[in-house]
């Protein structure tokens, strides 16, 4: 690895029948339109790699990297539907694992979709990725939510399962150092690149419900309206409230200022392993629309 952190790539490599090198700085536009930023990620110092048929100028696919502190690389990849089964990806992916452990890289870490791209998940299985956790995005209606939680909500109570000591805040409110550290290790779950806490903070909600219990964050929810859906940007509770009162506290509370604010969907992503909110969603007529699952190799 150079001062810089760059990874060190030779200029070019031909594998079969595509070119694989670094972009020129005109096909900057082409990068753009084939690996554009998703909403809320982070502008991470990255890398890229075209694709192109040998003696032409014509791309087909690209690549991204960005290589973390720890050593590991975030990937990203998009191959042109007409080249897709033509080993253009393998090419992308082999050039960036040769180069890699040079550079001080231990892992490569990247997103699959296989609800949008269902050959997605066998191409980095082939590879030799293996899935770590899967991220469900649930939307639901809020009004039909919103009723299951208020009833919820009081059952918990009338039964004494929310502890008196038990209290709901508002963001500015809240310990900010607390919700900062456990926004950082929930985070760490989704990969390289996500947005960072200060940034995240700054684009939610001040009306974001956090629980306090007895002066510790027991879990929080941040959230932004867009239109007429309650966009909810992280949720996060600690393993030692997970699929508890916590989540239908949170969950409760921002649906109701949601509603008030003209919120008629509601939208947010759940882990595998925490099953309550997916429940709830389901049970309001609320349907999984992305699924994305992070895969890593170790090199």
């Amino acid at each position: 690895m150079s001062d810089s952190g760059r990874v060190d790539l030779m200029a070019e490599d031909t594998h079969r029948r595509w070119v694989v090198r670094p972009p020129q700085p005109a096909e900057a536009p082409a990068i753009r339109m084939l690996l554009p930023r998703r909403p809320g990620a982070a502008a991470l110092p990255g890398q890229y790699l075209l694709a192109l048929q040998p003696g032409t100028a014509s791309i087909v696919g690209a690549a991204s990297f960005s290589v973390s502190p720890a050593g590991s690389t975030a990937l990203r990849l998009h191959v042109i539907p007409p080249f897709r089964r033509q080993r253009v990806g393998t090419a992308l992916v082999q050039a960036i694992m040769r180069s890699a452990p040079a550079a001080g890289v231990r892992g490569l870490t990247g997103e699959v979709h296989p609800m949008s791209e269902p050959d997605a998940p066998h191409f980095a299985e082939a590879l030799g990725f293996q899935r770590l956790h899967r991220l469900c995005t649930m939307t639901a209606p809020v009004a039909d939510l919103r009723g299951q939680l208020t009833a919820l909500r009081q059952r918990l109570r009338q039964s004494g399962r929310i502890p008196a000591a038990a209290q709901l805040v508002m963001l500015p409110e809240a310990p900010q150092l607390e919700i900062a550290r456990l926004f950082e290790q929930w985070i760490s779950l989704e990969g390289v690149g996500a947005v960072p806490t200060q940034a995240l903070t700054r684009e939610a909600s001040a009306a974001s419900p956090v629980v306090m219990v007895e002066g510790e964050v027991a879990g929080f929810l941040l959230w932004q309206m867009q239109g007429e859906t309650a966009i909810v940007l992280a949720w996060v509770v600690p393993p030692r409230w997970s699929n508890s009162w916590v989540n239908v506290a949170l969950l409760a509370e921002a649906l109701d200022i949601g509603w008030a604010a003209g919120a008629r969907q509601i939208e947010y992503d759940v882990l595998d392993g925490n099953h309550q909110p997916t429940k709830l969603a389901q049970r309001a007529g609320g349907t999984v629309h992305r699924i994305a699952d992070t895969y890593r190799l170790d090199l």
